[in-house]
């Protein structure tokens, strides 16, 4: 019983990821030095041009590219760069600086300089941040890193991405009817709940066999 409830619950999430409408009106064109590592609070690899809603957006990036100095050619990889912007309806373009010196590349990750144009060259309103991990870094997990962030009042923080404190509770009890009460709220709250979160709770509920069907039915989706 508690197995097909689980495998209902997930295919109900799975719905919401690949039956919504498109709802893309804004496009971002990244530079080729722009390594994507979040859309949204959302993981993301690395494209040319990605499409986004009307309204509050945020990535994140590394800037990754070469300069010379001293007659040696180097290699620079930023801190993690924090872009949010609003926008609505048009096509940009993300323009980062050359970089010729260290001291250029120190600069750019105390105070990453980046520009948003549309086609006609006006710039953007952004505001821009970097997401910095302390001590030694094995290893980073940029989801749980940019979610902490949006909580706070930090200049590009966008508070519509962190989780309200409902949804916190919700996911954290573990009682069937609680259970069945994320599922019935889903649908209201899709604008402010992370869909990503959602299945991973319940994926963790699940035994194997619940995991395996969860994952063919992900994969039939996405073909």
């Amino acid at each position: 019983m508690k197995n097909t409830f689980l495998a209902t619950s997930l295919s109900g999430l799975i719905s919401l990821m690949f039956v919504a409408p498109a709802f893309a009106n804004v496009s971002l064109t990244l530079p080729k030095s722009a390594e994507l590592l979040l859309v949204n609070g959302q993981e993301a690899s690395s494209q040319p041009k990605i499409e986004l809603g009307n309204g509050d957006n945020q990535i994140v990036f590394r800037y990754q590219t070469k300069y010379r100095s001293h007659g040696q050619e180097k290699r620079f990889s930023s801190e993690a760069v924090i872009l949010s912007f609003a926008a609505k309806d048009t096509d940009y373009n993300l323009t980062l600086p050359t970089l010729k010196s260290d001291n250029q590349a120190d600069k750019f990750d105390l105070d990453p300089e980046v520009y948003v144009e549309d086609s006609e060259g006006n710039k953007l309103e952004i505001r821009t941040d970097t997401l910095r991990k302390e001590g030694i870094q094995l290893g980073r997990n940029y989801d749980d890193e940019i979610l902490a962030y949006n909580q706070t009042n930090s200049i590009a923080a966008i508070k519509g991405l962190a989780p309200t404190s409902m949804v916190i509770s919700l996911t954290q009890r573990s009682t069937q009817a609680e259970k069945e009460a994320i599922v019935k709220a889903t649908p209201a709250l899709k604008d402010q709940i992370n869909i990503s979160e959602m299945l991973d709770f319940w994926y963790n509920q699940a035994d194997e066999a619940t995991q395996n069907e969860f994952k063919a039915k992900i994969n039939k989706a996405q073909h």
